[in-house]
């Protein structure tokens, strides 16, 4: 039978499942995860947005619309990706900030 002081010693041997030790090496492990789990699906946009070209066969509404979602898709990866590297930038700036104090 396991009483509740049993339940606090295991629970305190799980440790920090994280190899962060602190908050802005968690934030970045978070964008970076958020951004890889990004990729694919703007990999699967950017075909998608090859075969809206070509299923518009020449129909100057079907390329406009077509040209509209590629450029929103290629607005929207900037975004994405720039983010990635903005937070990387940033992190790694406050870093050497404050390793030099």
């Amino acid at each position: 039978m396991l009483n509740s002081l049993d339940f606090v010693v295991h629970a305190a041997a799980v440790g920090n499942p994280l190899d962060d030790s602190t908050f802005m090496d968690a934030f970045f492990s978070f964008v970076s995860a958020v951004v890889a789990a990004l990729l694919p699906f703007l990999v699967l946009a950017f075909i998608f947005a090859g075969l809206y070209f070509i299923l518009a066969r020449g129909n100057s509404s079907a390329l406009g619309d077509a040209r509209s979602f590629f450029f929103k898709l290629l607005i929207a990866t900037v975004l994405i990706l720039g983010a990635g590297i903005f937070i990387s930038l940033f992190i790694n700036l406050i870093k050497s900030l404050y390793s030099a104090l």
